[in-house]
């Protein structure tokens, strides 16, 4: 039996991890790294999954027989990973370009939104039984504000492209 290793918990319950390992037909049984039998199925595991977390030598300091050959990554990018201890153990390195774009562009519009309409203190207050007008006024509008964007990548100009709907002047940057 081959193994994919999971470093962290992804959302999924582990019969739903199995069913999604299963359902793509990869061969793979998943084993968690808080599971006591990683040690011993270490010749085993053929895939560490991971999304955000660093990926370097440290990660697999407590299983030194560890010799996994791919890297999968359930994110957009890859800056948190070591690509030359990578390159230098033969692991190749996968990630999800364009994973949750649209969700992640709407999410900074829908926060942005919230912040300045005082939405979490009016939510508060309605929940309390009472409506204080004097903590929620005077809400700021979105409309025709200018708009920074720290990282222009994908999601970036995507949420750049939501702001422009509301007439938004978009300044971006990017470190490269």
């Amino acid at each position: 039996m081959k193994y994919a290793l999971f470093l962290h918990d992804l959302g999924l319950t582990k019969d739903e991890t199995r069913r999604f390992l299963n359902d793509a037909g990869s061969g793979h049984a998943p084993l968690w790294a808080g599971d006591g039998k990683v040690q011993s199925l270490a010749n085993e595991v053929e895939v560490l999954v991971t999304a955000d977390h660093t990926v370097n030598a440290a990660v697999l300091k407590d299983w030194p027989g560890l010799k996994p050959r791919m890297l999968s990554l359930a994110f957009t990018g890859y800056d948190h990973v070591d690509r030359a201890w990578c390159e230098s153990q033969g692991l190749s390195v996968y990630f999800v370009p364009g994973y949750s774009t649209p969700s992640v562009a709407e999410l900074t519009l829908c926060l942005t939104l919230s912040a300045l309409r005082k939405v979490p203190r009016a939510d508060a207050s309605a929940r309390e039984g009472r409506w204080d007008w004097n903590g929620i006024r005077p809400g700021v509008e979105l409309w025709r504000k200018t708009v920074g964007i720290l990282g222009i990548g994908t999601i970036g100009l995507a949420s750049a492209k939501r702001f422009l709907a509301f007439e938004c002047k978009v300044i971006g940057w990017n470190r490269s």
